[in-house]
């Protein structure tokens, strides 16, 4: 874009359908970025909101809003050096877009003063930005004035400096460590965009002469030099190369029921993936065409167009994956796909609405439906069989995690060779993959898991009025053993184990869940402490005797409310803490902050580097209770026999020998 385009305050876009060029004014293109903007602010996806757009503004305005969206970290830190006081949401969204496209110097989509000018033109321009129009013009021009100190001033600011709400930069730092920066700093660039030719109806030497200028990737990859709108694109109504530009949600499941390679799927079963995430096991398998396809997703009609364009068949039903028993006909499938839904926090170059409208509280609640649709559909699995779980997540709890406690609770599950997390890097310091560019994809997690292919023999059927009194016995049982606990909430549970082997010895990850008893948080919420001990131990295999604890560690922690401040405060130490409470903690606003501290523990180091031999196999006992030594005398007494002062939990990981290399 030249200056004077800049200075007229009207920019082009080349639209490749019919060649068709398009002049809209700056004003017009910040105005409509702001409304999207505006929209994410208030808890809306970023896509419904640009298709409100008029359609002859839309690409104009989305390249500015997704800019925006990107650098918003920034803007807002600067948008608060200049005013103390956030003006109107709509005023806000507007200047907010403005500093996003120009704290940034070198490489700036407009020259500073015509963006100034725009802006203030925008304002002017609608109703109820009108009266901010000078607000947001001496704010704009106290920027250009003092760009540097306020820029420097933000620098030290990590939402402002990466672009991500804090939890998010806390979630990475804690799953990886050591591709925190590039992932953060990947995640802030434009993807490119991909094609996958369908070589049932065209030939990738037929789409690379009828494209702009592009690059081979893979097989069936074409990479564009510059993006095009996808109904521009030849051949892309016709299914002959769908745009591989993943969506943030995702079908339920798909399901092929016939011998088939174990990673093929139906090209309607999901949001068609870029060949960056496509696992490379299933290369060398043809596609016979007498494959039988079912796809459950919870509305069928994108995946019937789909299969219509790319002259696939399958058998498509609008159903709940985690709910088999509503349309499964009690034949077992060869292989099933599971593209559960997730954060979508790896696809957020393409989607960048998604860092701001996901809270930390989405993970565990997708991750609890994840392990739900796991444990709907392996049953639905014949032996031998293998299913692919796949999210485009780049958080641990969303893959690896969820699938270590897969495996621990079904000795019949094997996991297969898989790409496991692949996270978005740039330029080529990432993981590589045969098909793809290297080192340039988005954030995906695979795992393949085969069913074991012997299984006992089926136990001959009780007959019906046995199997009624015996469940009526059994219910009967439960209520005795678990009635007074059952009443007081959920049992406490270790929902999540990962232990891994880093160089700073065996470090430990687990998540438990549990509710407080009405008497715990009434004796808290009169200022008595609770303390609570988490208990790691690893055990190493001994054939000819009892296991040998090898290692352990042991955590303490005193939770405690001050009435007076209504603050709650956790303190952590390897040794009993005791009432003194003299040890550094930490405050909390809410209880549900503070108890989800006590609940979540972090790569905590239970084990030195020599401690733990490599090459053999290890069972890690984790242990988690109330610790009822420390209460109060009285409190001690009143506890002795009552469930409700029982909080305990146990899980066991098993902790595999090292791969001879």
């Amino acid at each position: 874009m030249t200056n004077d385009k800049m200075a007229s305050g009207s920019f082009v876009i080349e639209a490749q359908r019919g060649h068709l060029s398009l002049q809209e004014p700056l004003w017009r293109q910040l105005r409509a970025a702001a409304s999207v903007l505006a929209a994410v602010r208030r808890g809306e996806s970023a896509t419904p909101a640009i298709a409100r757009v008029p359609a002859e503004l839309r690409p104009a305005a989305q390249a500015p809003a997704f800019h925006a969206m990107r650098q918003l970290g920034r803007a807002e830190a600067l948008r608060k050096l200049l005013a103390k006081r956030p003006p109107p949401p709509e005023a806000d969204a507007l200047l907010c877009t403005a500093l996003a496209l120009a704290w940034q110097e070198e490489g700036a989509p407009y020259s500073p003063f015509t963006l100034v000018d725009q802006a203030v033109e925008a304002a002017k321009r609608a109703p109820e930005t009108r009266q901010q129009q000078g607000f947001i013009n001496a704010c704009l021009r106290r920027f250009l004035r003092e760009r540097e100190a306020l820029v420097a001033a933000t620098d030290q600011d990590p939402v402002a400096r990466w672009n991500h709400p804090r939890w998010w930069i806390a979630r990475l730092r804690q799953d990886h460590p050591s591709a925190r920066e590039a992932i953060l700093s990947a995640s802030n660039g434009a993807a490119p965009m991909t094609l996958r030719v369908n070589t049932r109806r065209t030939t990738v030497e037929e789409m690379q002469a009828r494209l702009p200028p592009t690059q081979r990737v893979g097989r069936h990859g074409l990479v564009l030099q510059d993006a095009l709108p996808v109904h521009a694109i030849p051949g892309f109504d016709e299914g002959r190369c769908p745009c591989r530009t993943p969506a943030p949600s995702s079908p339920r499941s798909c399901c092929c029921r016939t011998c088939l390679p174990p990673t093929a799927r139906c090209a309607s079963s999901t949001p068609a993936r870029r060949p960056a995430a496509r696992p490379r096991t299933s290369r060398n398998w043809p596609m016979p065409t007498c494959w039988r396809w079912t796809s459950i997703q919870r509305a069928a009609s994108a995946s019937t167009r789909t299969c219509n364009a790319t002259g696939l068949q399958a058998k498509v039903l609008a159903a709940d994956g985690a709910e088999p028993s509503a349309w499964w006909d009690g034949k077992p499938f060869d292989a099933i796909l599971l593209d559960a839904p997730c954060t979508a926090s790896g696809i957020v170059r393409r989607h960048p609405d998604v860092r701001w409208l996901r809270r930390e509280a989405d993970i565990a609640r997708l991750a609890q439906l994840q392990q739900r649709l796991l444990q709907a559909l392996w049953p639905l699995l014949k032996p031998g069989g293998r299913l692919v779980y796949c999210t485009c997540s780049v958080f641990r709890a969303e893959g690896e995690a969820q699938i270590a406690a897969f495996l621990a609770r079904h000795n019949g599950a094997r996991m297969q060779a898989a790409p496991g997390h692949l996270v978005p890097q740039p330029g080529a310091g990432g993981q590589g993959l045969p098909d793809n560019q290297p080192g340039d994809h988005d954030g995906f997690y695979y795992a393949v898991l085969q069913k074991g292919a012997t299984g006992a023999p089926p136990a001959r059927r009780m007959p019906e009025r046995a199997r009624s009194w015996l469940a009526a016995f059994l219910l009967a049982l439960a209520w005795l053993v678990a009635g007074p606990a059952l009443a007081q909430g959920s049992v406490p549970d270790v929902t999540q184990l990962q232990v891994e082997r880093t160089d700073e010895g065996l470090v430990l990850t687990a998540t438990v869940r549990f509710d407080l008893p009405t008497v715990i948080d009434d004796a808290l919420a009169k200022g008595i402490p609770m303390f609570f001990v988490a208990e790691a131990s690893v055990f190493r295999d001994r054939w000819y005797w009892y296991d040998k604890r090898v290692a352990g560690a042991t955590r303490h922690m005193r939770l405690s409310y001050q009435p007076l401040t209504r603050r709650w405060r956790l303190q952590v130490s390897s040794s009993p803490i005791g009432n003194s409470g003299l040890v550094l903690g930490q405050n909390f606003e809410s209880r549900e902050e503070a108890l989800a501290a006590v609940q979540r523990i972090s790569r905590w180091r239970i084990a030195e580097p020599g401690e733990v031999d490599p090459e053999s196999a290890h069972n890690v006992q984790f242990r988690f209770r109330l610790d009822l030594s420390q209460l109060p005398r009285p409190f001690q007494i009143g506890a002795v026999g009552q469930s409700e002062w029982s909080i305990r939990a146990l899980r066991v990981h098993r902790l595999l020998a090292e791969p001879a290399r």
